[in-house]
């Protein structure tokens, strides 16, 4: 199972991400965290990510969709959190197993 955990400011969220329903949940729990944030830190798969906030508009250099105003960092400029789970080999193996 993949697990997202959010670090920020001394509280956090874990996440099992099962199927493609709990990564919009991560996305809603990403804009939650980071409404008092500009960055928050996310451990998916064992692979620590930073977070942060961005403008609406912004675009996922990937998949061309909006981000929902979160924007994974670790190099991949502009990548929406879809994409970013579907990287991961685990997260690509489990959200194949729930279409």
């Amino acid at each position: 199972m993949v697990v997202a955990q959010i670090f920020a400011g001394g509280g956090g969220y874990v996440l099992p991400i099962r199927s493609a329903y709990d990564c919009e949940l991560l996305i809603h729990a990403l804009q939650h965290f980071l409404r008092d944030r500009e960055v928050v830190a996310v451990r998916l798969d064992r692979v620590l990510h930073e977070v942060r906030r961005t403008s609406p508009g912004t675009r996922c250099s990937l998949c061309q969709q909006g981000t929902h105003g979160v924007v994974w960092g670790n190099g991949h400029p502009f990548l929406c959190t879809r994409c970013a789970c579907e990287k991961l080999p685990a997260a690509r193996r489990v959200l194949a197993k729930a279409a």
